[in-house]
């Protein structure tokens, strides 16, 4: 991950004062591509890997794993508010 940085770094750096001579400009360029293509590689925007068939539950689907963390933070956290609100304002 670093070397990718690295290389992106350096096509800006070049970008940034490659306004006096075209040939510059090119080797930014050509810089940038490469690093792009190499933090593309493997990453969520490029190719995500695929989930192993050992991994845990909620990796697997982790849209139903959402949806019922929610659903539960909720079952816990608005009748707690709730309790609480009523405790506070009736005394």
């Amino acid at each position: 991950m670093g070397s990718r940085l690295a290389v992106l770094a350096a096509a800006l750096l070049i970008s940034a004062t490659a306004h006096a001579d075209p040939a510059d400009a090119k080797k930014a360029e050509a810089l940038m591509k490469q690093g792009i293509e190499a933090y593309n590689k493997g990453h969520a925007l490029g190719n995500p890997p695929a989930t192993p068939a050992d991994a845990a539950w909620p990796l697997q689907h982790p849209v139903i794993a959402a949806v019922f963390w929610s659903i539960a933070f909720l079952a816990v956290a608005a009748p707690l508010t709730i309790w609480l609100f009523k405790k506070r304002t009736t005394e």
